[in-house]
């Protein structure tokens, strides 16, 4: 990771590597939408902050909040998604530079679909 800006791919490659993900969701993890015609079970992930803190004459560390959906047409199956994102994500330390956190959890229900939204912290200091 460069920057906070590009969180959303270190986001995608570790869910994508985690095989029981991967085959869950048959690949589909996705930034900030997906086609209508998409089949359950599904991720939908997208930064919603991004705080930087300055030293004198430079960003020293980058806050972001990430929230990831866990999308899915029965609840069960959305929760188990979920808890499977959460295990993969929740508490990642990267040499000493990152680190990822789950901030909340919530649930929702959207056009008869099974929403679990998990939102991390991330901190990326330089």
């Amino acid at each position: 990771m460069k920057d906070g800006v590009d969180v959303g791919i270190l986001i995608y490659n570790e869910l994508i590597r985690d095989h029981r993900i991967k085959k869950m969701v048959r690949g589909n993890i996705h930034p900030l939408m997906v086609k209508q015609d998409i089949k359950y079970p599904f991720i939908i992930y997208q930064r919603t902050s991004l705080l930087p803190v300055y030293s004198k004459d430079r960003i020293v560390q980058d806050t972001i909040t990430m929230q990831i959906d866990c999308v899915s047409d029965t609840y069960s199956e959305s929760v188990q998604l979920a808890s499977l994102v959460r295990s993969n994500l929740d508490n990642m330390l990267r040499s000493g530079k990152l680190c990822i956190r789950l901030e909340d959890a919530k649930e929702e229900i959207a056009e008869y679909a099974f929403i679990q939204r998990l939102s991390f912290i991330i901190k990326n200091n330089y």
